[in-house]
């Protein structure tokens, strides 16, 4: 493997933005107040704070490398000495939360769906952790996070990966000796703060009990920087340079993204050693666009972590609090799996408990492309066909209607013969695609109903937050290579090699199996599953963000049937 040198170095200095920049001059200014009950911090719309907090503002903590971060902790003011469990939340955006999400959120259409009423003002990305553990009502404090070359932080900002496991892992142990701690410590937050949370637990600080990640990443290569093998520095760029702010360097993701589309030391060290966990660990996944894959349950891949986990408690509890608690005994233990099962256009199925996953009732089922009439069938065709088309702007399509009510859920691949992006989709029986709505509008609106209606808005912008259409894959081609452990439903690459056929350009022949982001979805009888497949990446519409670099050209050939069983492999239950 190829070690980090100086020639390779990933830092390089934070560039200067004078809007959201914090001043040079910002001093450490250690301080306490009293944030009473009933105070709407963000006006008469947002959420009142629930009873007294007691705020400690920029509280040092020397971390073992000797640099020295500052957090905020907020703690009740009625809590006895000794008593406090504390929840942790860490993540890139300042422990005041980024003014650019702050200012990006507030302009969104529905504020991404979370209403003001949601949120109190202390939230630290988007969503609010008084509400969401349960805060000050079931007696918790939060410490909020500068990571290193955050804010006033010394250090630089590293981009995922182990150094802020050990940062983290070093407040842990802080916190659980201070006198206010019952030295029982826990972690929240999702995305960023999310895979925080797995570095942090695969380095065993004996006070964490719980971590409760929520669609965030734990392999930074595979689950998201450069899936299958394609880079997508660049919504990273612009993610840290408009998101985060500090005094530190920043990594160059782009650069690092571009230079070592494959495995290299810089990505081992954002790879999560997730078989170490041993805490409690409930995590969940949503099917957004922007959602990481590094919290869905998945046996097999190292870079995914429910049951890679080696904790036996995975399930999530009401609140934080209980997550503090003890372990619950055998005979009053939670389902290990709860899931959602989609419906567009129907029913959804919400919080169905299960006793894992993926599920043991799952049978596999294929569907076979056929180029006769842009067909996915039950049976290969039996002479080889193929279909050709322009690779950096056209598609090839194929469709399947199902004859009787049908369940999906676990993992889907698809199998065929080129960099490749592959996504599915649901279709009514009239052809019209279905799409599941991530955001409720109408969620404490005063007029519900014409809030919903505005989702049906055809000029409605970045839809890609708002509806998820289906599953979603890629790679390049040279990446095909398997590792040891990939299966059918989930065909885990290394990512070590190119294959050095597809360096000739000879028009070889090469069956790719691309991996497709988990689901669980029903289809009513005369309802269709569409299989796209593209050479350039269809779902980048974010005008601002470099889109992944494709270095598909010329006309693309899929082939199929015969000897050439081009094919999804679906999770019927």
């Amino acid at each position: 493997m190829t070690e980090l040198t100086m020639e390779t170095e990933p830092f390089h200095p934070r560039p200067k933005l004078t809007k959201y920049d914090i001043p040079q001059d910002l001093k450490v200014n250690y301080c306490t107040k009293t944030l009473t009950e009933g105070t709407e911090l963000r006006g008469p719309e947002s959420l009142p704070l629930p009873c007294d907090i007691l705020h400690e503002h920029d509280c040092c903590v020397t971390l073992r490398d000797g640099t020295k971060i500052y957090t905020d902790v907020y703690r009740p003011t009625t809590a006895k000495e000794g008593t406090v469990p504390a929840v942790i939340c860490a993540g890139p955006y300042g422990k005041e939360g980024s003014r650019f999400f702050h200012e990006f959120t507030d302009h969104a259409q529905w504020r991404f769906g979370i209403p003001m009423k949601m949120v109190s003002g202390l939230e630290k990305f988007l969503r609010d952790w008084i509400r969401r553990i349960g805060f000050f009502t079931d007696m918790l404090l939060c410490i909020l996070v500068n990571l290193g070359g955050i804010g006033i932080s010394a250090g630089d900002m590293h981009v995922s990966g182990r150094q802020e496991g050990r940062d983290m892992a070093d407040l842990v142990e802080c916190i659980a000796e201070q006198s206010w701690s019952n030295k029982r410590v826990s972690m929240a937050g999702n995305s960023w703060l999310t895979q925080v949370q797995w570095f942090t637990a695969t380095e065993k600080p004996p006070h964490l009990t719980c971590i409760a990640p929520s669609e965030g990443w734990s392999d930074f290569y595979r689950d998201i920087c450069v899936r299958g093998g394609v880079p997508n520095g660049g919504f990273w760029d612009w993610l840290i340079k408009q998101g985060t702010h500090g005094r530190g360097r920043i990594e160059d993701v782009i650069k690092m993204s571009k230079e070592h589309t494959f495995w290299h030391e810089y990505w081992e060290q954002r790879r999560a050693e997730l078989e170490n966990i041993e805490q409690a660990t409930p995590p969940t996944s949503t099917p957004v666009a922007l959602s990481a894959a590094g919290s869905t349950p998945d046996p097999n891949r190292n870079g995914f972590g429910y049951t890679t986990a080696t904790s036996g408690q995975k399930t999530p509890a009401n609140s934080s609090t209980t997550s503090c608690d003890p372990p619950t005994t055998a005979g009053n233990t939670p389902p290990r799996v709860r899931l959602c099962v989609l419906n567009p256009g129907g029913q959804d199925v919400i919080n169905r408990p299960e006793l894992d996953f993926p599920l043991p009732r799952q049978r596999t089922k294929y569907l076979y492309l056929s180029t006769g009439d842009g067909s996915l069938t039950a049976t290969a065709p039996g002479k080889t066909q193929s279909i050709t088309f322009n690779a950096a702007s056209e598609t090839a399509t194929f469709t399947h209607v199902f004859t009787h009510l049908t369940e999906l859920t676990g993992f889907f691949a698809v199998k065929d013969d080129i960099d490749v992006f592959a996504w599915w989709d649901k279709l009514s029986p009239s052809g019209e695609a279905l799409e599941h709505a991530n955001v409720d509008p109408g969620y404490l609106a005063d007029d519900p109903e014409a809030e919903r209606e505005k989702l049906k808005d055809p000029a409605l912008g970045m839809r890609h937050v708002f509806f998820s259409p289906g599953g979603y894959g890629r790679l390049r081609a040279s990446h095909r290579k398997l590792a040891a452990g990939a299966t059918e439903h989930n065909p885990v690459h290394t990512h070590r090699e190119a294959d050095k056929r597809l360096l000739k350009g000879g028009g070889d022949v090469v069956p790719l199996e691309i991996d497709l982001r988990p689901y669980g979805i029903v289809f009513e009888k005369g309802e269709g599953l569409r299989l796209t497949i593209a050479g350039a990446d269809p779902h980048h519409n974010i005008p601002w963000v470099e889109p992944p670099a494709s270095i598909t050209k010329g006309r693309a050939v899929v082939w199929m049937g015969g000897q050439r069983d081009s094919k999804m492999v679906l999770p019927e239950v």
